[in-house]
């Protein structure tokens, strides 16, 4: 994190941002779940942030990859852990969805159609 808060003149990150806030507040806990879903949180946040309220800076990039990778490690060992990153990830994903290609879908029908026969290749090429 100090890496990132020293280029913050160049990428806007200082220590009262939501993502630093859940890294220090990670940092201060004896609680490998409240650890790894802090430091879960804030990689989620980057996710969101990146590119858009903060620009696309290394350091950045790489805490947040630093803070996924730790929750990570900690969900491998604690199965608290692991069920709450996991109830977050959901929620992230359902927040921003994004829209679904056309041609990315017909592209992904065509290739499923050729496995299936019958009935399901029917329904597939019709529905798809």
């Amino acid at each position: 994190m100090k890496t990132a808060l020293d280029s913050s003149g160049n990428n806007g990150f200082d220590e009262s941002c939501e993502e630093a806030l859940a890294i220090a507040q990670a940092l201060q806990s004896n609680n490998p779940s409240a650890v790894a879903g802090l430091l879960n949180d804030a990689s989620l946040m980057f996710q969101r942030n990146l590119g858009d309220r903060y620009p696309e800076d290394g350091a950045l990039i790489s805490l947040q990859g630093a803070a996924f990778l730790s929750a990570e490690e900690i969900c491998e060992t604690d199965e608290v852990a692991r069920k709450r990153c996991l109830r977050a990830a959901k929620l992230h994903l359902r927040e921003n969805a994004e829209p679904i290609d056309p041609t990315e879908m017909r592209d992904f029908t065509t290739e499923i159609a050729k496995e299936a026969s019958g009935e399901a290749k029917d329904i597939i090429e019709t529905d798809g």
